[in-house]
């Protein structure tokens, strides 16, 4: 079984996602504030540690430990949405519906950055 981590920022929450304007509804600021500090991020690992970008993951699990320092402001539900929505945009999973991502949990923990996210490939 392959497994990847990657250390990412502090998603925004998907109450934060979008905003709406005067046609509808759009991608917040915070939103796209997050994608671009997360592909930061995962250059950043490839180019440091010599991280091959995982391939399209077509069933996983997902472990998402967060920052514990962000424990009393964040509601950690609230992130999972983001997440998911940043591994299919970076094509590391192929659909974040219940068939390919098999298992997912988010739990509080000691970590570098704002979330760590362990990717598991499942057969």
């Amino acid at each position: 079984m392959r497994q990847y981590v990657l250390d990412l920022p502090f998603p925004c929450s998907t109450n934060a996602m979008y905003r709406h304007i005067a046609r509808g509804v759009s991608r917040s600021d915070k939103y796209w504030e997050f994608i671009n500090d997360a592909d930061a991020a995962l250059l950043m690992q490839k180019q440091k540690q010599g991280l091959q970008k995982p391939p399209l993951l077509s069933k996983c699990w997902i472990n998402i430990v967060l920052n514990e320092d962000q424990e009393n402001r964040r509601d950690p539900d609230n992130v999972v949405k983001t997440l998911f929505d940043w591994l299919k945009r970076c094509k590391i999973v192929k659909d974040d519906k219940g068939i390919h991502i098999r298992k997912f949990t988010v739990e509080w923990g000691k970590v570098l950055s704002g979330c760590r996210v362990t990717i598991s490939e499942v057969e």
